[in-house]
């Protein structure tokens, strides 16, 4: 079992119950994986899982790189997926302490290059 499969699938619990539908999980590409992609018909969430059962930060290791494979992945995920594109678009890290979930906004300016 992958060390993370339990805090994804929280998460996916998670949005799912707020009206969110899973739409992939763990989609790979040749720059890394998204973890999550949930879209409510509005809104297209593209989520990195982090999860601890002891530490109280664990989106404090999505760092600049990460976020930088999080984006080129993407950019393959919408490439295959052209009818998403007027989704409004969020990028975030879920974290996982236990059995509660909170997000943090991936503010993507701070990481990409002009």
């Amino acid at each position: 079992m992958q060390k993370g499969k339990p805090f994804e699938e929280l998460v996916e619990k998670f949005l799912s119950s707020k009206g969110y539908r899973v739409i992939a999980r763990n989609y790979r590409s040749p720059f890394g994986e998204l973890d999550i992609v949930a879209d409510n018909g509005e809104k297209l969430l593209i989520v990195e899982v982090k999860g601890s059962l002891k530490n109280s930060n664990p989106a404090s290791r999505v760092d600049c790189p990460k976020v930088v494979r999080i984006y080129k992945t993407f950019l393959g995920f919408l490439e295959q997926n052209p009818h998403l594109e007027e989704r409004e678009i969020h990028f975030l890290t879920a974290e996982v302490v236990g059995k509660s979930v909170s997000f943090k906004r991936i503010i993507l300016e701070d990481c990409l290059e002009p």
